[in-house]
């Protein structure tokens, strides 16, 4: 009964403060079988203290140690990481600023962080045990794409540097006029690129690569006779509509 009394103490202590818990719960049980053998009046004055004594440093010792144990242990279950954003400029080319997050994905558990005014994400807990594997870094972006998509990353230094683009952007629609003539070689340029139109329907669409978008783009379009159009266009937005309009006779072509 007692041996069992025992070790739910022992159970108890440990449970309460890990291993500083469990050194103090034994060597109570230790200088509790010193008093009940009654030692202490078989020594002298001097022994006793000095008994004592030492078990009051183990106690202490053991209690710091557990402690330290306890408190690195926790500290190393978790790591810091700061994923810095950039464009083709390198570190330097910060052009994420407060907008966007990064993702990383960590086994089933996908973590993100609000990109800051320097392009960084900060995080603050990265799971200990993914410490030196690689995994899958990605910004989310409504302008920018991570260059290498599906590249991932080996977490065993404190910062990441993700190069991100301009994400492409599509530009659709429809060229009429209530000339036909208009219509007969029509050209449509937006970015420095030549925009096919379909001769039957005239339809066009067209993908704009990253590295050619602008803060603003104008389109250009231009038809035999008809008076040329210079639009500002948003890109992945609704369908574009231009008409052409014969040009008034004698007026200047541009």
């Amino acid at each position: 009964m007692i041996w069992a009394m025992d070790i739910g103490m022992l159970k108890l202590f440990g449970q309460i403060g890990g291993l500083a818990g469990l050194c103090l719960g034994v060597l109570l049980l230790v200088f509790r079988d010193i008093i009940r053998k009654n030692i202490f009046p078989r020594l002298t004055r001097e022994l006793a203290y000095r008994l004592f004594r030492l078990i009051a440093i183990l106690v202490w010792s053991l209690a710091v140690l557990g402690l330290g144990t306890w408190a690195y242990s926790n500290f190393e279950s978790t790591f810091p990481m700061t994923i810095f954003v950039h464009g083709s400029g390198g570190p330097q080319d910060t052009v994420l600023q407060n907008s966007g997050e990064v993702l990383i994905d960590l086994g089933g558990d996908r973590q993100k962080a609000a990109i800051g005014d320097k392009g960084q994400a900060f995080f603050p807990a990265i799971p200990a045990n993914f410490r030196g594997q690689e995994v899958l870094v990605s910004v989310s972006s409504d302008k920018f794409e991570s260059v290498e998509a599906n590249k991932k990353y080996k977490l065993d230094r404190q910062a990441i540097y993700l190069s991100v683009r301009r994400k492409a952007g599509r530009l659709y629609g429809l060229v009429d006029s209530e000339d036909p003539k208009c219509l007969v070689g029509v050209q449509l340029q937006v970015a420095g690129l030549a925009v096919p139109v379909n001769s039957d329907s005239g339809r066009f669409d067209v993908s704009i690569p990253g590295d050619r978008l602008q803060d603003e783009l104008v389109l250009d379009a231009t038809g035999p006779g008809c008076t040329p159009q210079h639009i500002n266009v948003v890109l992945n937005s609704n369908e574009l509509r231009i008409t052409l309009h014969r040009s008034p006779a004698g007026s200047a072509k541009e």
